[in-house]
C-alpha cells in the first residue's frame, strides 16, 4: 500500500508516541510517587519508565521510516533520462 503522504503520517505517529511518553511520565511523576520524583524502585514506575523509553524509540523509528519513504517516493517521481537515436 502507497501512502500519498509518507511525512505527515510519520509526524502523527512520532508524535502521538511521544504524546504516550509524555502522559506516562506525568502519570509516573504525580500518581505514583505524588511526594517527589518518580521512585525507580516501585514496580509501577520501572513499568511505566520502560513503556515510555519503547514509546521513545518508536517515535523516532517512525520518523525515520517516514523520511526514508518520501525521499524514496520523491526519487520515484523524478523523471528518467531520455532515451536518445541509437546509432
Amino acid at each position: 500500500m502507497v501512502q500519498r503522504h509518507p511525512l505527515l503520517w510519520a509526524a502523527g505517529g512520532s508524535g502521538s508516541c511521544l504524546a504516550v511518553a509524555f502522559g506516562l511520565g506525568i502519570f509516573a511523576t504525580h500518581v505514583l510517587d505524588p511526594h517527589g520524583p518518580a521512585n525507580p524502585y516501585l514496580a509501577g514506575s520501572m513499568l511505566c519508565g520502560l513503556v515510555t523509553f519503547v514509546a521513545l524509540i518508536m517515535a523516532i523509528g517512525i520518523a525515520i521510516h517516514g523520511v526514508g519513504t518520501a525521499e524514496e517516493h520523491r526519487r520515484a517521481r523524478r523523471q528518467l533520462p531520455r532515451a536518445g537515436p541509437v546509432r
